[in-house]
């Protein structure tokens, strides 16, 4: 039975003082489809590397043992140069070994996930179809250079031809579960998850949507991938089995846009009453905070929920019409109150550092978050992934991603300002100013502690965690970033 390798590279470095780690939806999903189609056929092994990351001799002694006839790895933009290592220590155990590489970064940019990281192929788009096709291709070729398949690029072949999307499962009721059995699902309940509010939860996430209609030009939603959901019944099934096989006590729902069909997420919520599914629910991806109402939110407190992220991006009108959020401010600041006031937990998400956006527009997108009674906010610097149209609009749109890929790709700590009104130095000033000034608001330390939904222990290593991150790891870098001669 061949052997099938699938990772989830660690971040390119450890970033503070806690350390998330959440069970890889995307490749438990490939490994539970194939086990589907094919039953019996391929033997899987998962590796997570957001649990501790393996080192050289580490890696080997696992492959030696595995001896696998494949390996697949799924990354995120900021996981790329952890890619790149791993393949090199793939291709020094053994140089002839397959790698496939898909995610998020070789979607948006595969001609250069292609060449930089040394993979045999990479994937664009969802990864279903096209990996049961590699896998019974290789069954019985021993290259890649005759496959075919679309939103495939082989790397030894000279005209790489498979250009569009990789064709994807249109009705979601037909996939499996993902595969949480391939995990040793106890240890994830130890660590801090994207919900980053505590550790010690018995916790699963779960997609019950992909895609977004949206078109926000900064996000790697790519057009050929089609927004669809899960039925209603669907959705309450899988919870109920999860809750009961795992003996859960909290999802996380990771839906790009879980709450565009208001009835859907009302059914949803009748079916958890109707079943006695006594979990808590959050959202840390967030929800399109400007079409929820009074009936949808009250809905999601009565099942449990107490966790919502609003993504906000940014208080000018300008900038919103620019990048095509367009978020109605009046109703979203509705909704964070009546949220805030349902005794829910909230989070909201700002941009800085746009094309074009000058300090007026950024200090105005502050004071919305100092104005709002939000719990907490993250304040992000604008990055132009590649794949996406702000990339496009920075760059060019047949330009490759400039500067060094660490520079790039490890986002944790650095700024670059897009905006020629606004510098670097500015801009990481402006964001240390609004989170200094969101978080010593009397009456906000108050209700954060007041109103955190779970222990104050929680909390204290909360803080103590932001903080490290803050006035440690974060001035570290801008210091070795603005001062060349401390690099």
């Amino acid at each position: 039975m061949p052997s099938i390798l699938m990772i989830k590279p660690g971040w390119a470095e450890e970033i503070g003082f806690m350390h998330p780690a959440t069970p890889p939806l995307g490749i438990l999903s490939l490994a539970a489809f194939v086990e589907k189609q094919r039953p019996g056929k391929y033997a899987f092994k998962v590796v997570d590397e957001k649990l501790g990351r393996l080192n050289h001799r580490e890696w080997s002694d696992l492959l030696k043992e595995i001896k696998p006839d494949l390996v697949g790895i799924s990354a995120l933009s900021v996981e790329a140069t952890r890619s790149v290592e791993l393949i090199r220590i793939i291709k020094s155990f053994k140089p002839d070994l397959p790698v496939i590489m898909g995610g998020p970064y070789p979607t948006g940019a595969r001609e250069r996930a292609l060449e930089w990281t040394g993979a045999d192929a990479v994937v664009a788009g969802e990864g279903e179809i096209p990996f049961l096709e590699i896998l019974d291709y290789l069954l019985h070729n021993n290259s890649l250079d005759g496959l075919h398949v679309p939103g495939v690029l082989v790397r030894s072949r000279k005209i790489r031809d498979a250009a569009g999307y990789a064709d994807m499962v249109m009705n979601l009721d037909e996939l499996p579960r993902p595969a949480f059995d391939l995990l040793e699902i106890e240890h994830y309940f130890k660590m801090y998850r994207a919900t980053t509010l505590d550790s010690g939860t018995r916790y699963l996430p779960v997609i019950t949507s992909r895609g977004c209609p949206y078109a926000c030009i900064y996000c790697h939603n790519s057009p050929g991938i089609a927004y669809r959901t899960m039925s209603a019944a669907r959705v309450v099934q899988d919870l109920d089995w999860l809750a009961r096989r795992y003996n859960l006590n909290e999802f996380e729902i990771m839906d790009d846009a879980f709450n565009l069909n208001r009835k859907r997420v009302l059914d949803i919520c009748e079916g958890i009453r109707a079943r006695g599914i006594c979990t808590r629910f959050s959202f840390p991806n967030g929800l399109r905070g400007d079409i929820l109402d009074q009936t949808v939110i009250s809905a999601l407190k009565s099942v449990g929920t107490y966790f919502i992220g609003f993504a906000i991006e940014s208080a000018s009108p300008r900038i919103q019409e620019m990048i095509r959020k367009r978020i109605d401010f009046a109703r979203i600041e509705e909704n964070i109150n009546f949220a805030v006031s349902s005794g829910i937990f909230t989070i909201g998400f700002f941009m800085l550092g746009f094309p074009t956006e000058t300090r007026k527009e950024m200090l105005k997108t502050v004071e919305y978050a100092l104005r709002s009674r939000l719990h907490l906010a993250f304040f992000f610097n604008v990055v132009p992934f590649e794949g996406t149209e702000l990339f496009d609009l920075v760059h060019g749109p047949e330009a490759v991603a400039p500067g060094s890929e660490r520079m790039l790709y490890d986002l944790q700590y650095a700024v670059h300002s897009l905006s020629e009104h606004v510098s670097s130095f500015e801009l990481s000033a402006i964001q240390s100013a609004a989170n200094i000034l969101f978080y010593a608001q009397p009456s906000r330390i108050y209700r954060i502690f007041m109103d955190y939904p779970t222990s104050r222990l929680e909390l204290l290593k909360s803080a103590m965690g932001f903080g490290f991150y803050m006035f440690w790891n974060r001035p570290r870098a801008l210091l070795k970033q603005f001062v060349p001669r401390l690099k």
